[in-house]
């Protein structure tokens, strides 16, 4: 009989686990509350490899057999994943589970749901979800390793568990605390949670001498004095990691060291066995027992990630049917991957073991095969520009600029400023390095991002960068731009700084030979007109700009300066032509599906049906049912600077 450790981690379940007894008593007592219907949050902290994931592993089974429905996301090291991701893994499990409750949420438009008209709109989507799912079944749900969670997630997590507590939702979140990939913000997170969801923390020590013998008595033969002897070396060489130690113990089991009939002079070998401390070096020991060509798979597999797309992989090993599964095989045997239920994918056990393999490889080895993963992944249908630009990024290759760039755009459209930040970051970084240009878009999008978070001055330090590179290039198209974004930057706070921003773009428009970016200045200025009172030039600016986009047939175009007009008209005191200018700007935004200018319009058509006769022309007022102008009445939107706004 040889020892087998994976009995340490009880594949039934449900026995206890040695020294983490208080931590189990302390979740199926927030689970048995939660199925009672007031949930909690609990945060799980603790190194690499300390049991998190263990202890999560049997709140789940308890959870599943109590009839709870148990939703699971994961955060992964070396991947750049996006915004959300881990949200929409568990978005996906709902909806396999009860398809349409969880309503559209992260959805967005091309998922057949309009997108959300902003970002507390996408919060209050995902929560209100969760609120309906709840109705349903009682819900555990588990975050794992967020301490790799990108920023947005962090927020939608702060957001959703505001409302455990009176739900019948239990929210496990785990993390590394000292891991040196800390995201920005997970420091605060946890001050937040804690006193606005009043989390209750669990941090996970390393197991204790006492703690080890019980586990040594419960799985190894021999007498007291063996299993003293055995216990005493794997405590010292794994120092009380639970993961270390069963690596341990199966590397002692592999090698047939453990018999019944053990003796004790034989038991003292292992303290002179020459195994290395850290589990990099027990992972190494592992993977050099495998064939050649599994371990060269192996590290192809490690470099594209800790969940592997077996068709990606075998695009870029150039491995054959019969080769790649033999390979998996081979690995799943010693417990390096596993494979999941519809066999497209693998996962390595551990994260540490991805992290070993990766590490292990040469520079030059992993910057090849990240170029070749890039390209695969960029050369396949919608492929996804986070990953692409992660693989060119950690090639060093300058495709990943305009890769990384377009993940900025994407973060920004889903109200992920950090990440916009970091993309945009990443990618001047890489352009300074390679000696290559950073994208003028880039620019435009990182001031937007600070512009989202309040970052005034980092924002106006962009535009005007992106102004003065404009102006080198001679590109008066970008310099446009450029001076309308630092227009409607100081709109806020300057309206003369503002107005001479907005007069130049102006100046520069008309010279040049694009009638649609003429309009849209033209509808800038007349917006900046506005706001100081100069109703009848503003007026006079929207009225050219719509006859331009209507001769362009430019639905979007004529839409938005409807929508302008509207507003004009209605501080003018022109309450029928504002009616008439919201209505027709209303019929084209529902045929867009933009929601945004969509709740511009019908917010002030609403105000434009106020029951105050003296305040209003009577034929106006009255020209529509109370029904209709009560139905109009729905909280106008921000703009992305925070200003209540019919304007942008």
């Amino acid at each position: 009989m040889v020892l087998e450790p994976e009995s340490i981690e009880s594949p039934t379940l449900d026995a206890p686990l040695p020294g983490r007894e208080s931590e189990q008593e302390t979740l199926r007592v927030l689970l048995e509350s939660t199925m009672g219907g007031s949930g909690a949050v609990v945060l799980i902290s603790g190194d690499a490899g300390i049991g998190k994931t263990t202890l999560t592993d049997r709140v789940a089974n308890q959870a599943r057999l109590a009839g709870a429905l148990v939703l699971t996301g994961w955060c992964f090291n070396n991947t750049m994943g996006q915004p959300y991701s881990p949200w929409l893994e568990i978005r996906d499990s709902v909806e396999r589970a009860y398809p349409g409750l969880l309503g559209p949420g992260l959805t967005d438009a091309s998922g057949g749901f309009p997108g959300p008209g902003s970002k507390a709109e996408l919060l209050d989507r995902v929560s209100t979800g969760f609120s309906n799912l709840t109705g349903e079944t009682p819900v555990l749900l588990v975050l794992e390793d967020i301490h790799w969670a990108d920023s947005a997630s962090l927020e939608l997590l702060r957001h959703v568990s505001r409302r455990a507590h009176s739900l019948p939702l239990l929210i496990v979140v785990t993390y590394r605390e000292d891991d040196p990939h800390e995201v920005e913000g997970l420091h605060h997170l946890h001050l937040d949670l804690v006193r606005e969801a009043r989390a209750q923390r669990i941090d996970l020590r390393p197991l204790s001498p006492e703690a080890v013998r019980e586990v040594v008595s419960r799985v190894a033969p021999g007498d007291n004095v063996t299993r003293e002897t055995l216990a005493s070396y794997l405590h010292r060489r794994s120092e009380g990691n639970p993961f270390f130690m069963v690596e341990l113990m199966r590397d002692i089991s592999r090698d047939d060291l453990m018999h019944v009939d053990l003796e004790h002079s034989r038991a003292q070998t292992l303290q002179s066995r020459p195994v290395p401390v850290l589990v990099r070096q027990m992972i190494e020991q592992r993977v050099d027992r495998l064939t050649d060509e599994t371990r060269a798979l192996l590290n192809v597999a490690a470099i594209i990630g800790q969940h592997v797309q077996i068709d990606l992989w075998q695009v870029v090993s150039e491995a054959s049917d019969q080769t790649l599964a033999s390979v998996i095989e081979e690995a799943v045997s010693s417990h390096l991957l596993v494979e999941s239920a519809d066999g497209e994918r693998v996962q390595f056990v551990h994260g540490l073991i991805q992290e070993t393999l990766y590490n292990g490889q040469i520079a030059l080895r992993r910057r090849e095969i990240h170029r070749k993963i890039g390209e695969t992944i960029a050369a396949s249908p919608a492929p996804a520009p986070e990953a692409v630009a992660h693989h060119f990024d950690r090639a060093g290759d300058q495709r990943a600029i305009e890769w990384l760039t377009e993940a900025a755009s994407r973060a920004l459209d889903i109200y992920a400023s950090r990440d916009a930040i970091r993309a945009v970051d990443r990618a001047a970084t890489l352009a300074e390095r390679t000696g290559a240009d950073l994208p003028l878009r880039a620019l435009l999008l990182r001031a937007r991002a600070n512009e989202m978070l309040g970052e005034l001055d980092p924002a106006r330090a962009d535009l005007a960068e992106l102004l003065r590179l404009a102006r080198d290039r001679d590109d008066q198209t970008i310099e446009c731009q450029a001076l309308i974004e630092l227009g409607l930057l100081w709109s806020g706070q300057d309206y003369a700084q503002a107005g001479q921003y907005l007069r130049q773009a102006m100046s520069l428009a008309q010279g040049l030979d694009d009638q649609l970016v003429y309009a849209g200045c033209l509808n800038r200025i007349g917006n900046w007109r506005a706001n100081i009172g100069e109703l009848e030039e503003a007026s006079g600016a929207h009225q050219e700009a719509l006859a331009i986009f209507e001769n362009a047939a430019n639905a979007d175009g004529v839409a938005d300066t409807l929508d302008l007009l509207g507003t004009v008209n209605f501080l003018a005191g022109n309450y029928a032509a504002a009616v008439d200018c919201l209505e027709r700007s209303i019929v084209i935004s529902r045929q867009q599906n933009n929601r945004w200018r969509l709740a511009s319009s019908l917010s002030l058509l609403g105000v434009l049906g106020g029951d105050v006769d003296s305040t209003f022309e009577a034929d106006t007022v009255l020209s529509r049912p109370a029904e209709y102008w009560i139905s109009c009445s729905i909280s106008p939107l921000k703009d992305r600077a925070g200003r209540i706004t019919h304007y942008l």
